[in-house]
């Protein structure tokens, strides 16, 4: 129905930590640390993290990420972000199973760390915690809007995941991170990791940015 696909109106969470306008301030004092170069498929300034993907570019400038043939592309930023950086990323999905997220750590150990955004084929958006458990943003995805997900490193066990609308800043959902077992999470550079895991992702674009100024 109709209903099932509007996107949820603010207040969305009770510890969203920055309105729409201020948000808008903050990213448009932000520093510029690294903005991608989507007009190259090999993506430099990344690391591939599969070993077959398929990424194309179109007409338009931005680049599609497919599930190619078997598992998914998997891409990671080569910076870590440190505390009060950010990754911001304008997506728009087709079917898609993927996850947006900050890692930290070795994935083949006791020491892998990871937070972020993640959405499954109902279209809804998940919040992916310390516990790699996925809760329910309270966003459910318009189809062929693009969408902003933004990856914030708020403090050193604070972190904040947040989704919004291009086209309507004011339909989004934040989850603000407030790590309990700190021991394990602080002293640590997180990198953006994009896995596309079924159908495609088109990316607008992607910037890494430092926080000067927050409110």
């Amino acid at each position: 129905t109709t209903s099932d696909v509007q996107p949820t109106r603010p207040p969305i969470l009770d510890n969203a930590t920055q309105s729409a306008s201020s948000l808008q301030t903050m990213l448009d004092n932000a520093r510029v640390l690294f903005t991608a170069d989507l007009s190259d498929p090999s993506m430099p300034g990344w690391d591939w993290w599969d070993d077959r993907h398929s990424a194309s570019i179109t007409e338009n400038g931005t680049l599609i990420f497919n599930k190619y043939p078997a598992g998914g592309a998997q891409l990671r930023s080569q910076y870590g972000l440190k505390e009060n950086e950010a990754c911001l990323a304008l997506f728009k999905y087709g079917g898609t199973y993927f996850t947006f997220q900050a890692v930290s750590g070795d994935w083949w150990d006791s020491t892998w760390r990871v937070w972020g955004i993640s959405r499954a084929g109902t279209d809804a958006y998940q919040q992916l915690g310390q516990d790699n458990s996925s809760v329910p943003l309270g966003l459910k995805k318009v189809p062929g809007h693009w969408y902003y997900n933004l990856l914030w490193v708020k403090g050193p066990t604070t972190f904040v995941a947040r989704i919004w609308d291009k086209d309507d800043p004011q339909a989004y959902a934040e989850k603000q991170i407030q790590i309990s077992e700190p021991s394990q999470w602080v002293d640590r550079e997180w990198y953006c990791h994009l896995f596309v895991e079924s159908g495609t992702a088109e990316m607008g674009s992607y910037q890494e940015l430092r926080f000067d100024q927050t409110p």
